[in-house]
């Protein structure tokens, strides 16, 4: 039995156009994470793979439908993630991965797609294809990313193909490996990991009287929007990860493209009091009482969300989703209350000091 390409016009070579042209990625999302996924979909060829002779039907054929790597301009990342099958990008801290969905390779290491596959010749020719395929390219952080706006150029891509091989351990076919398809891509992606400014605030908090405003512990006063800005911020454009794949080739449709919107990208807000706290969970902290005219009985209570503010955890990051509008300063829902912690409140200065932190995803 022999296997050879079906025609001369294989490999079918697909071009890949990357977009959009700007995404954006969080200098705090975890490594391993996934900042950017475009997908490949072979669809149905239209026309076989192989073409195989017996000289002796019926035969069974064993091979394997291989996703590998046919040229890499970057080195392999050193780096454990997808086990150690990431490639290095032109971008420190960002490599990229050609992969089936859950399984990436390399040059060394391609995965067989569907394991050992097996068809039954019962005449002297068979012609054999498989359609329906599909293939990604994944931006994956591999380290630390540096505030910046970097562009990514498909030349320093990855080329893969897909291929028909010899199964392990069964008897070698003469003619395989055959390509059935290279994959390779043109363009080029914008990618930002800029942050904004956040500049120190005061927020006037107001006077208040003790016996008229609060009737007890737990008693609040309203709520006081910090008018908390990040300023001078870039363009926020999104990303794209498993969950809203970029279909990039659809060969079914002529190669045409389907790019969905981005998910937005987010902010971790993170609150530490720089005084006692008095109720973690529920966002309260204690005054500045160091002043001998400070008052007492009373904390600070703060609360999370425009319109209606519901206290929170101070212990956990308050997450904002980020425009997509590339306005420049972003409102902070950040709002403050009174709220009575002792029987008996004291008058006098009610100040508080709260550090911020904010993480970019």
């Amino acid at each position: 039995m022999t296997c050879a390409p079906y025609d001369a016009s294989l490999p079918r070579r697909d071009t890949i156009p990357l977009a959009p042209i700007n995404i954006s990625a969080g200098i705090d999302i975890p490594v391993g994470s996934i900042i950017y996924r475009g997908a490949w979909y072979g669809g149905d060829p239209g026309m076989y793979h192989l073409l195989c002779t017996s000289t002796r039907p019926p035969e069974t054929v064993n091979y394997t439908y291989n996703l590998g790597i046919q040229s890499a301009p970057m080195t392999l990342a050193n780096t454990a993630q997808y086990d150690g099958k990431v490639y290095n990008t032109t971008i420190p801290g960002i490599g990229v991965i050609i992969s089936d969905g859950a399984n990436a390779v390399s040059q060394s290491a391609p995965y067989a797609n569907g394991g050992i596959r097996q068809l039954t010749m019962n005449s002297r020719y068979m012609s054999h294809m498989i359609y329906g395929s599909t293939r990604y390219l994944s931006l994956i952080k591999i380290g630390p990313i540096y505030p910046g706006s970097y562009a990514l150029n498909a030349s320093s891509l990855p080329t893969a193909m897909i291929y028909y091989d010899n199964a392990p351990g069964y008897p070698v076919i003469p003619g395989l490996p055959v390509v059935s398809n290279i994959l390779e891509f043109s363009g080029s992606i914008n990618i930002t990991a800029q942050t904004c400014t956040t500049p120190d605030i005061i927020v006037p908090m107001g006077s208040y009287d003790a016996n008229q405003d609060f009737d007890g512990v737990g008693s609040t006063t309203g709520w006081i929007k910090t008018n908390l800005e990040l300023k001078n911020c870039p363009a926020f454009y999104g990303f794209y990860d498993a969950s809203n794949t970029a279909q990039l080739f659809n060969w079914d449709q002529g190669g045409a493209s389907h790019i969905p919107a981005p998910t937005s990208n987010t902010i971790g807000a993170y609150f530490a009091p720089n005084t006692a706290i008095v109720d973690s969970a529920n966002g309260i902290m204690s005054i500045d009482t160091s002043a001998p005219s400070s008052a007492s009985g009373v904390g600070i209570q703060l609360g999370w969300g425009d319109g209606a503010p519901v206290p929170f955890n101070l212990s956990v990051a308050q997450i904002l989703t980020l425009p997509r509008d590339g306005r420049s300063n972003v409102s902070v829902p950040l709002y403050a209350r009174y709220i009575q912690t002792d029987g008996i409140i004291t008058p006098g200065r009610a100040d508080g000091k709260v550090t911020f932190t904010i993480s970019y995803y």
